[in-house]
């Protein structure tokens, strides 16, 4: 075998079970969005036609995703396969010899390339290309599926409830247990403390701001955004009511979909209430729904940009946040439990169809700089107790110790370092209580 390059073929064959695993994932959202579609209590000509748009745009082009990442994920298998065979003839790197009578492959045939920088380059890219694909297919049938339910939803969802503006008299300027922060566990601890005992309730959400006085000299602000609280069948139900905290269940729908929800305007009157001024630095931390708020508002230019804040950094936990369409201009990182007990240790952050799945191969494809997902090693065979902003807290400091030059690390010394790194020192901070009416 002089001269030949083969693939990680144990990489490459783990890679299309995870595929695999994402179509089936796929074909799971799909099934409970049609459920939610033809269960909805919405009757007459706009309905009817929603539904047969439904079934056009959505059921048939996301059974067209589910099937070619299926072959996507056999494929790779099976080169992972014929490469070990390859490997195991010793004839002088040609490969194995074809049958001239076969029908020709489907796709490139990355087995015969020889050890040249194109032949090499030729091998990894085309598995690059077939993940690729398969992370646009998943991520546009779940673009198309937001699209059109988040159409239906604003068609059908009245406004019950609106957030309220926030009394000063309610803040407490001086919340106990809120730390100084030196570290991006040190963040998601007072993300898990936001939203624990009596600060996030059924009847109001508790958004923690606080101000860093970074080595620049310049005051930062620190939004923690928790989860979400109250009846969860308030998420398959858009006529349900929910609770006062505008957290509820009934927003993760809505916000998944990328509309406006009452969990961004809590965001929004929390740091109006606190005092945090236009044009200023804030780094958003939050946790699975709120991790999707901070990323819409993030996304949000009217928020994010020349007449609002300058959000420089979105840290998220346990949250489906890649079809947030953030600029450029901040730096994001999300963590994922993903890989000791199965494909999701976590199973939320996947509700947003994965189209980052790509990135789960050693190496980047086309993703964008400023995005960054985390794997981390889930701390329970119970698919939800990896859920817990605590739980996430544990994980991350964890693999700071075990990768002190890793990819969390390299995060806080490049985009975190005004908020959390040498010279910074907490100045001030709140716990402030939202509800809606």
């Amino acid at each position: 075998m002089s001269g030949f390059l083969g693939m990680d073929t144990a990489a490459v064959r783990d890679q299309g079970s995870r595929t695999k695993d994402a179509a089936v994932r796929l074909e799971e959202i799909l099934r409970g969005l049609s459920a939610a579609v033809a269960d909805a209590e919405w009757t007459g000509p706009d309905a009817e036609a929603f539904r047969g748009r439904f079934s056009t745009d959505v059921t048939a082009a996301g059974a067209r995703a589910c099937s070619a990442l299926s072959t996507y994920g056999r494929e790779l298998g099976e080169q992972a396969t014929e490469q070990e065979q390859a490997s195991s003839t010793d004839d002088g790197g040609s490969g194995p010899h074809a049958d001239p009578s076969a029908p020709p492959h489907p796709w490139p045939d990355v087995l015969t390339a020889t050890a040249t920088a194109s032949g090499t380059s030729d091998a990894i890219g085309w598995g690059k290309d077939r993940l690729h694909d398969a992370g646009n297919l998943l991520g546009g049938a779940a673009h198309t599926a937001s699209d059109a339910v988040g159409g239906a939803w604003d068609a059908v969802k009245p406004e019950f409830k609106t957030v309220q503006p926030v009394r000063e008299d309610d803040i407490d300027r001086s919340p106990k247990g809120l730390k100084d922060p030196h570290s991006t566990q040190d963040l998601l601890e007072n993300l898990s403390r936001a939203s624990t005992g009596s600060r996030h309730t059924d009847d109001h959400a508790n958004i923690t701001v606080q101000t860093i006085h970074g080595p620049d000299g310049a005051d930062h602000y620190v939004v923690y955004v928790p989860g979400s609280k109250g009846p969860m069948a308030a998420t398959a139900n858009p006529l349900h009511e929910g609770t006062n905290n505008p957290m509820g269940w009934d927003q993760n729908g809505p916000a998944l979909m990328g509309r406006n929800t009452d969990s961004a305007d809590a965001v929004r009157a929390a740091m109006e209430a606190y005092g945090v001024p236009k044009g200023a630095d804030v780094t958003m931390v939050g946790h699975s729904q709120g991790g999707i708020a901070a990323s819409n508002l993030a996304a949000d230019p009217h928020f994010n940009g020349s007449d609002g804040y300058h959000v420089s950094t979105v840290v998220t936990a346990g949250s489906p946040v890649e079809n947030a369409q953030v600029p450029r201009g901040t730096q994001t990182i999300n963590f994922d439990h993903q890989g000791s007990y199965g494909v999701g240790d976590d199973p939320v952050p996947n509700l947003d169809g994965d189209p980052s799945i790509s990135a789960r191969l050693p190496g980047p494809l086309d993703r964008a700089s400023h995005r960054h997902e985390v794997p981390l090693y889930g701390r329970s065979e119970y698919l939800f107790a990896n859920h817990g902003a605590d739980t996430y807290a544990q994980s991350v400091g964890d693999e700071v110790s075990r990768h002190p030059h890793g990819p969390t690390a390299r995060f806080e010394h490049d985009h975190l370092a005004n908020v959390v790194g040498p010279g910074t020192r907490a100045t001030g901070g709140a716990d402030i209580p939202v509800t809606r009416r």
